[in-house]
């Protein structure tokens, strides 16, 4: 059995069972360059997609324990929902990941505050938010334990402390860990990282580090991630991997694009008026 391991669900309950409409599929580049490997579930194989509940009929779906079977068109695929207090959700997504880890990560080039009015400066999480970012995270790892599979692919930013709480709670199949965001580059985004942030930064990319394989987009950010695990984790750069306490992390860019064939399939010729108006 393969986890997928998401932030968010894969589709989210609107309505209620019987109610009018169906589940609204989730979109977004996380969900679109994973959706074409889901494996159907057989009843004891396949894929178990692990996500956030945060539909507002989600409960009336699923049993007690967030289950559910979602039909989708490479076939049934297993589901669970994480029902998460609010206020932990709200440190770990609105405080942590989008307040401070993607406007950091995406700091690559050039210090983007500094040059453009609208873009976010990252903002240093404080201790309640991270604790709450701690919590999610120790949650989604807890999930995975009990599910007990045999390839755990963890994904993107707000779930980047989970590999290494899987090596801490004895996880025994594959961890791989992917990120869908840029890897920072450390001179650029000194000044966005005091010695608190720094911590929270370094934490995190130990958390990454737990994995077995640790896959980024490009080359350049897998580069990135090498220096800033040497200089903040102790790591040691051996090749294209790295050495940290006593194992070997595979590192490796993996160009996570979308499935064209499957995007064009919607819209098909004709769909638009003569002349190409909307």
């Amino acid at each position: 059995m393969d986890l997928i391991l998401a932030n968010r669900a894969l589709v989210d309950h609107h309505a209620p069972p019987g109610g009018a409409g169906g589940p609204a599929p989730a979109t977004g580049g996380l969900v679109e360059a994973v959706r074409p490997v889901l494996v159907p579930w057989d009843g004891a194989t396949g894929t178990t997609w692990i996500g956030a509940g945060r539909g507002p009929h989600d409960r009336a779906w699923t049993d007690p324990d967030g289950f559910e079977l979602l039909e989708t068109p490479a076939g049934p695929i297993r589901h669970q929902r994480l029902y998460l207090p609010e206020d932990d959700w709200r440190g770990h997504y609105a405080e942590v990941a989008n307040g401070f880890f993607w406007p950091l990560l995406h700091l690559v080039r050039v210090d983007l505050p500094l040059k453009l009015a609208y873009y976010p400066t990252p903002e240093p999480p404080s201790e309640a938010a991270w604790a709450a970012y701690e919590r999610v995270n120790r949650a989604f790892a807890e999930a995975a334990l009990a599910a007990s599979g045999e390839v755990c692919w963890v994904h993107d930013y707000q779930l980047a402390l989970v590999p290494a709480m899987l090596r801490e709670g004895g996880f025994e199949g594959r961890t791989g860990f992917f990120l869908h965001t840029p890897f920072p580059s450390l001179a650029v985004a000194e000044s966005s990282l005091p010695p608190p942030a720094r911590a929270r930064f370094a934490a995190w990319l130990d958390g990454i580090l737990g994995a077995d394989l640790a896959g980024v987009q490009t080359e350049a950010d897998a580069d990135r991630l090498r220096e800033a695990a040497e200089r903040l984790c102790g790591a040691r750069v051996e090749g294209p991997d790295l050495r940290l306490n006593g194992r070997i992390v595979r590192i490796a860019a993996f160009p996570a694009g979308i499935d064209a064939d499957d995007l064009a399939r919607p819209a098909p010729a004709g769909a638009l008026p003569a002349g190409g108006g909307v």
